[in-house]
């Protein structure tokens, strides 16, 4: 989605709202290794270990982590020595548990199920005839052969390579590559067992004396630490408060609260201490493929953003700013 940034901008608030439905069962035409990887990915059992890589801000972020895998049921824990040791995720198909020892604290959230595959579909399906996709042999990845899917841009620059079995269509390792071709991501799978005894009670996760917090605890807190209205979508518009945060947009401050439904689709509300150009909304949400509804409320300005018709946003937006 857009990175340009606008006056004040708007073009920054898009690139937060990027997001759309779940896979859905519309899985993009592809190789059939592919089109595996993706059938599959919510319905594999698997535990393992991977080393997990990114690129933020200039630096690179890598660490090593324990995932145990059962359909919709996943733990991921951290080895010691990692600076994430302690740490336990448990998501389920209806939320999200984070715990840090540090703070005895647990995080619930929504659940983010597949959203790297989601996204990779939407990727293959919106940019039909703009994107190649070539199979070739892949190398061995934690013992098992592997086949590799390329995909790359019109000019041939690669933005993807992953490392499938082909047997169960386990993506086993996964690298993401920028235009110009330096590493931005990706794991690999240093070891892996595909039929593994599963205990169920491995995914709960209950610690005595930990506080719980919520979305809606954690929007609270940064609404009062930056000075913003703490105000968010009701659970009768169908979404769920995923995670909150301020960023600075155009040189502005800017809250930007991320949601979503159970069916996978993804609102961003923002709000802004000061106006935005509804014309400027409008010539970036064309070109972007996404609606916005915006108003004023005590002061600041909500942009609601998302790829629904704008009858539906003003539906979901209406307990916001007093039925208009």
């Amino acid at each position: 989605m857009i990175r340009r940034l606008l006056n004040l901008t708007v073009l920054g608030l898009t690139a937060y709202a990027a997001g759309g439905p779940g896979l859905q069962g519309q899985i993009p035409d592809g190789p059939p290794i592919l089109r595996r990887a993706l059938l599959n990915a919510a319905k594999l059992r698997y535990a393992g270990t991977r080393i997990v890589e990114f690129r933020r801000n200039g630096e690179t972020d890598r660490h090593e982590e324990t995932i145990t895998r059962d359909g919709p049921f996943v733990r991921i824990e951290f080895p010691e020595g990692s600076a994430s040791f302690g740490q336990i995720i448990v998501e389920t198909a209806f939320e999200r548990r984070h715990y840090f020892p540090d703070k005895n604290e647990i995080f619930i959230l929504p659940p983010r199920r597949d959203e790297a595959f989601e996204r990779l579909a939407r990727m293959l399906s919106g940019d039909k005839g703009k994107l190649h996709v070539t199979t070739a042999p892949g190398t061995d990845i934690a013992g098992v052969k592997t086949e590799q899917v390329v995909i790359a841009d019109q000019p041939g620059n690669v933005l993807q390579r992953l490392f499938i079995d082909p047997d169960s269509g386990l993506i086993l390792k996964r690298e993401l590559f920028d235009k110009g071709g330096a590493p931005v991501g990706g794991f690999e799978f240093r070891s892996v067992n595909l039929s593994p005894r599963i205990n169920r009670r491995v995914f709960l996760l209950h610690v005595r004396g930990a506080k719980i917090v919520t979305p809606a605890d954690l929007l609270e807190q940064i609404a009062k630490d930056k000075g913003f209205l703490s105000i968010a979508l009701p659970v009768s518009s169908g979404y769920r408060l995923e995670a909150s945060f301020v960023r600075p947009i155009g040189g502005t401050d800017v809250l930007v609260e991320s949601y979503t439904s159970l069916s996978g689709k993804r609102l961003s509300l923002f709000q802004l201490k000061t106006a935005v150009s509804p014309e400027k909304m409008r010539d970036f949400s064309r070109r972007d493929n996404v609606k916005f509804v915006t108003w004023q409320a005590q002061g600041y300005t909500f942009v609601l953003v998302g790829n629904l018709d704008e009858a539906e946003l003003l539906r979901i937006a209406r307990p916001l700013n007093g039925g208009n």
